[in-house]
């Protein structure tokens, strides 16, 4: 993966790199805001990009629960 500068999405100063010279990935604190494919001849392009982000959303108590037999452990 190489860097290939930085971009603004959804207000948010992205990282964005390239995986081997076909697809580029926009990230900002570790997390993928969007993917785009660089086709070759008369390939399709693929762009999966994220439309929101809440950075305050509360997840309700009921919304996410911890596997029962996950283990937690300190490093």
């Amino acid at each position: 993966m190489k860097s290939i500068g930085r971009d603004t999405l959804l207000g948010k100063p992205c990282d964005v790199a390239e995986i081997n010279d076909g697809i580029r990935v926009w990230t900002w604190k570790g997390i993928n805001l969007k993917t785009r494919n660089m086709p070759k001849g008369n390939e399709p392009t693929i762009i999966i990009e994220a439309v929101s982000i809440d950075e305050h959303y509360l997840i309700k108590p009921d919304e996410f629960q911890i596997p029962k037999n996950a283990k937690v452990t300190a490093r």
